[in-house]
């Protein structure tokens, strides 16, 4: 079936009950979109649910994993702290606009009223992590706050979206954020044109806010932001996108490690370049 939210899992909750050994597969709604638009030009109930069988049968799409109960419940409670935020960001652009006294004190009682929801969900959060989360969520989360500029409600943000780190690769980690970097190729002509853009874009949104305060905080994260900008072809906006895919990545290397971050921390990535200079002069003088 096709990633519907709310309705989907339901779906696939009732399934499941109904017989667990079902081969259940929630699949990505621009996939099986774009597998419509190749095979059939109607756009109907009945038309899309044959073209999602043929999508099934064609793609063996992998069965859906159920996300864990640390996974659902940030999840759930970060979205619902992000719709939220939004909605209070809406009334405050129109209280800016309002010149009526009565219209502006309404405003601000709404306001007031999502301030103190925002506050009980915080709350919920720490209180969840600290009395109902399991040991690998605590573990994770707090290893992850050791990171400049990663708070706790940050951390939680990111469990709930992707899960435990250690359980992808770097590759993995960068597909399933959506900021690794997209390239079309026809013929001679290449174009490098910004990033993927799947998966969560609430994850995108907070690597994003967070990626800003451990430029400021952290020297490595500094000095590479500033390489970034340097580069001919580079932009503020593809610099600040190389930082929160590097943060990601410092993120889940921390988490697998086990160790809090480490400021002086020196990578000990082997250089290619220069062992195979080491090994031309070793040719030439044999």
């Amino acid at each position: 079936m096709e990633e519907t939210g709310e309705f989907s899992h339901r779906l696939y909750d009732n399934l499941k009950k109904v017989a667990q050994n079902l081969h259940i597969s929630i699949c990505n709604s621009l996939a099986v979109s774009y597998f419509m638009k190749s095979v059939s030009a109607n756009k109907t109930d009945k038309a899309d649910a044959a073209v999602i069988a043929r999508y099934a049968a064609a793609m063996n799409p992998a069965p859906y994993r159920e996300p864990s109960r640390d996974e659902a419940e940030l999840k759930r409670l970060s979205r619902d702290r992000k719709y939220l935020v939004d909605e209070r960001t809406s009334f405050k652009n129109r209280l800016g606009s309002q010149k009526a006294r009565d219209s502006r004190s309404a405003l601000r009682n709404v306001i007031d009223a999502i301030d103190r929801e925002i506050a009980r969900i915080d709350a919920r959060i720490k209180d969840y992590l600290a009395h109902e989360a399991g040991d690998e969520c605590r573990r994770e989360i707090r290893l992850m706050q050791t990171v400049p500029g990663v708070g706790m409600l940050s951390a939680a943000i990111i469990y709930g979206e992707l899960g435990p780190l250690s359980g992808y690769t770097r590759k993995e980690l960068s597909a399933m954020s959506g900021i690794c970097p997209v390239i079309r190729q026809s013929g001679t002509s290449l174009h490098k044109g910004g990033i993927s853009k799947r998966g969560s874009a609430d994850l995108r949104r907070i690597l994003y806010l967070d990626s800003r305060q451990t430029i400021i905080r952290s020297k490595a994260m500094k000095e590479f932001h500033e390489r970034m900008l340097s580069k001919p072809e580079s932009s503020t906006m593809t610099a600040r996108t190389a930082c929160m895919r590097k943060l990601l990545l410092v993120l889940r290397g921390i988490v697998v490690s086990g160790k809090d971050f480490d400021p002086n921390h020196v990578s000990k990535k082997p250089n290619f370049k220069k062992e195979g200079e080491n090994l031309q002069k070793s040719e030439k003088s044999a």
